[in-house]
């Protein structure tokens, strides 16, 4: 048993998740607490970045108890959290608003514009495509709509930072999370100065960028008090969600390539050099100088959980409840086919007014139905938006699948038949792992291929296709993108 630990601390788009994992890279315990999201209008979606800092209080004492592991003995803290999501500070270092999420879609007309007018440099500096998920975007819309609160923004910095800033003081980002904010060059490796001067943005008014490995300060009094931790105990920067559960995953090396299943959808493939097809989400490896780009969908397990409620009068269904739902209809649904763009639509199309629904509805279309498509549909957006990979000519073999949506057997079979290959589910592979992975690597120096081994000590298994499941959903998949297309030629 081990007697060193570090703390992966994973700032969700709903919750905050913690991995207590020893240096030897078994995971001793596990913590999550909620936050809210509020939702005033259609499109919308904030949360208070204080509410972040409780719920790592709360996740992090949670795990800390269930391992029965003191403070003193977690030697580090690493961190990540969903990218694209902006905090803005104000001159006595607090939070001046509430954080606009990633999945909002307010600031369309301010995406258009600064498609219309910068749209190429845009893509050339950042190496993605404007649209209303990025930061960019999101602070043109406060600057135009909320201009004295733009005016008293002393500092902006990003969720994960946020928590570092109340951890350590320290004022620092990572390549990966500037590249998602659409101000950072990302082939310079520095703020762009022409684009925040869009903003009437002083670059120094954004953070200083570090590796994701970097030790960027260490815990504050106040902050170890707060959680359980020594003071002093080292803070390891991190970087975004998807590359950490990339790299937990184990995709380290050009080729190789990861499914996500979480509130969003994704298929990450790592490469030497970007992309350079801009319908996909192109980010730093930690593993510097690779690359891994992402064709990212809005609505996966939040397709999910809009079902939970949609499809039980007056409750909402657990997922268990969900899933056997599901089996009770045949695979294909019958010919029922669900779009799940309940918030817009990423890759490929990147149309924040796409909107979901069922199509070839029919009088024997029952509950299990409507739940076993809109699994379905999951599996399907992804394979849609793979299109963009496949005509770069990437091709899948064995893939590794990370997220909770591994927790649903239905959809794992789903990916598994719709992409026609085996998929490898990995115990340990989430946002919280990899972030804990890259701490310790940090602290014993072992750095690099993402095998330190958290995922050794896991549970591995792989999911085969069925050749006859295969057979209908590739089908069903044509039809669903027929759908899409038609429903899209009518805008």
């Amino acid at each position: 048993m081990a007697t060193e630990y570090v703390l992966g601390v994973d700032l969700g788009t709903s919750s905050c998740k913690v991995a207590l994992v020893g240096i030897d890279g078994v995971v001793a315990a596990t913590g999550r607490a909620e936050y809210p999201t509020s939702t005033p209008h259609d499109g919308w979606a904030e949360q208070s970045p204080a509410s972040w800092f409780d719920a790592v209080i709360h996740a992090v004492r949670a795990a800390l108890a269930r391992g029965a592991v003191s403070g003193p003995d977690v030697k580090a803290v690493s961190l990540t959290s969903a990218a694209h999501i902006a905090v803005l500070i104000g001159a006595h270092g607090n939070e001046i608003r509430n954080s606009i999420l990633w999945n909002d879609v307010r600031s369309a007309p301010d995406a258009a514009e600064l498609e219309e007018e910068h749209g190429e440099y845009i893509r050339n500096t950042t190496l993605n495509a404007v649209t209303p998920t990025w930061s960019l975007a999101h602070l043109a819309w406060i600057r135009r709509t909320e201009p004295d609160i733009w005016k008293v923004t002393d500092r902006v910095c990003f969720s994960k930072d946020y928590i570092a800033f109340r951890l350590t003081g320290a004022f620092t980002t990572d390549p990966g999370t500037a590249t998602a904010s659409m101000l950072y060059d990302a082939i310079d490796g520095r703020w762009s100065e022409t684009i925040c001067s869009w903003l009437d943005l002083d670059p120094r008014k954004l953070p200083r960028i570090e590796a994701a490995r970097a030790v960027i300060g260490t815990v504050r009094k106040d902050a170890a008090d707060a959680l359980g931790l020594k003071e002093g105990t080292p803070v390891v920067n991190g970087t975004l969600d998807s590359a950490t559960e990339t790299y937990a995953a184990g995709a380290c090396s050009p080729g190789s390539a990861v499914i996500r299943l979480g509130t969003a959808g994704g298929i990450h493939v790592v490469s030497v050099n970007p992309y350079s097809d801009r319908r996909l989400i192109t980010y730093p490896h930690p593993n510097a100088p690779l690359w891994y780009a992402q064709a990212g969908t809005t609505s996966a397990g939040s397709a999910i959980e809009w079902a939970l409620d949609a499809l039980a009068a007056g409750r909402r269904l657990s997922h268990s409840e969900f899933v056997a739902l599901a089996e009770t209809a045949p695979v294909g649904s019958d010919g029922l086919v669900f779009r799940p763009h309940l918030a817009g639509e990423r890759c490929p199309y990147w149309d924040p007014s796409l909107r979901g629904g069922f199509s070839g509805l029919s009088m024997r279309h029952g509950a299990g139905h409507l739940a076993r498509a809109v699994i379905e549909g999951v599996a399907f957006s992804l394979v849609d938006a793979f299109s963009v990979f496949a005509s770069q000519g990437v091709v899948l073999g064995s893939v590794s699948v990370v997220g909770g949506g591994c927790r649903n057997g239905v959809l794992l079979q789903t990916v598994s038949d719709v992409f026609n290959r085996p998929i490898v589910i990995q115990e340990h592979a989430d946002s919280s792992l990899g972030a804990a992975l890259l701490a310790i690597e940090t602290i014993t120096g072992a750095v690099g291929n993402g095998k330190t081994d958290i995922r050794a000590h896991g549970e591995r298994r792989t999911i085969v296709p069925s050749p006859e499941n295969a057979r209908v959903l590739t089908a069903m998949v044509a039809e669903y993108v027929s759908v899409v297309s038609a429903l899209k030629s009518r805008d």
